[in-house]
């Protein structure tokens, strides 16, 4: 076990030993496997309740352990055990730094009701640095953002019909939004690419007004994304809770993002991948529009001009001071010059 989950449990044991004079103290330690804490062969709660025993906690307190991954379903978990258990109090241990999203989780969860609920910090040592510590602001936010409220379990008031027609709304409305927002995106990459075609070498005043314009089309469109995908996601929150409040595991509340490092561009978000792909794409057409024209591609015009009347090598014009050619080949080259006389020395030579 991590060295949080140690503290936990020392503190638990604290707890235990503080409240169990004249009451039925029961302990539940929650957690099973997830990637960022627990992947050994044993559930995470297994653990748990061996250092809990350890600590002095009589193996008959503890309930069996919740099959969980993240502090959404402990929190959820822990909460239904309660409620349903006929106890009147419910003390939640946890970490210093994680207090105020399990706070929240249960706060949330409670709102409806009376219920007597007591958070209990655990110190964290002081030389822990993990990125669950680090981070945790971050998803407190997160957790306040995106938190939706959804039928909750065991409500007698709604039936198991209307409950499926909700959750297949859910996810109805979340394929919608889901594919209107990709039509959005492809109709911007469409838009971009187009314009490869007809922005560059219109001269510096009309490229930069059609940069402006595509840069407007551009940020209209992002932002029709951005609103499609943001009603797709809030379908799939509900879709997430739905799952982890009636413990029907699917798609939704398995579903675990990478990390997100900047350097490693396959963790980024969908969001930050479109985006950063579209400000490539404008910012390419605005280097290739905007890049000086060289010399070389400015003559190309009269080069091919001059290849074309010259069909072939018989016909190039001669010197005015060749020693090959007639008196007036020679005498055109001088007056009208090699590449003004290319005409003239090919009709000559067609006439002999």
């Amino acid at each position: 076990m991590r060295y949080p989950a140690v503290a936990r449990c020392a503190r638990a044991a604290e707890v235990y030993k503080e409240l169990a004079p004249g009451n039925e103290v029961m302990v539940l330690p929650t957690g099973a496997f997830g990637a960022h804490f627990n992947t050994s062969e044993h559930p995470h709660f297994y653990y748990l309740r061996n250092e809990l025993i350890r600590l002095g906690v009589p193996p008959e307190n503890i309930l069996p352990g919740t099959v969980t991954s993240n502090t959404v379903q402990d929190g959820t978990e822990a909460w239904y055990r309660f409620k349903n258990g006929g106890y009147h109090r419910l003390v939640a241990v946890t970490s210093d730094y994680h207090t105020a999203r399990v706070a929240f989780i249960l706060g949330r969860l409670s709102a409806e009701t009376d219920a007597e609920i007591e958070i209990v910090t655990a110190d964290t040592p002081s030389g822990y640095t993990g990125d669950d510590k680090q981070e945790e602001d971050q998803k407190v936010e997160r957790l306040k953002r995106e938190w939706v409220d959804i039928i909750p379990r065991n409500d007698r008031n709604v039936s198991a019909e209307r409950f499926m027609a909700v959750y297949t709304d859910a996810g109805r409305e979340h394929q919608h939004y889901d594919t209107l927002s990709l039509a959005v995106i492809s109709a911007l990459f469409i838009v971009n690419a187009f314009a490869f075609s007809i922005v560059p070498g219109r001269g510096w005043g009309l490229t930069t007004l059609l940069l402006l314009v595509l840069a407007f089309v551009d940020l209209l469109l992002w932002s029709l994304y951005n609103r499609m995908a943001e009603a797709a996601r809030t379908a799939r929150r509900v879709l997430t809770r739905m799952e982890i409040e009636h413990r029907m595991p699917g798609f939704s509340s398995n579903w675990r993002p990478e990390k997100r490092e900047w350097l490693r561009p396959w963790t980024w978000s969908m969001k930050e991948l479109i985006t950063a792909l579209a400000a490539l794409l404008f910012a390419g057409l605005a280097i290739v529009s905007l890049a000086p024209t060289t010399e070389r591609q400015q003559e190309l015009p009269q080069n091919r001009s001059v290849t074309t009347n010259s069909n072939s090598a018989a016909s190039s014009p001669l010197p005015a001071n060749a020693a090959n050619g007639n008196a007036l080949d020679r005498w055109a080259n001088s007056v009208m010059g090699p590449q003004n006389n290319t005409n003239t020395n090919a009709n000559t030579r067609r006439r002999r």
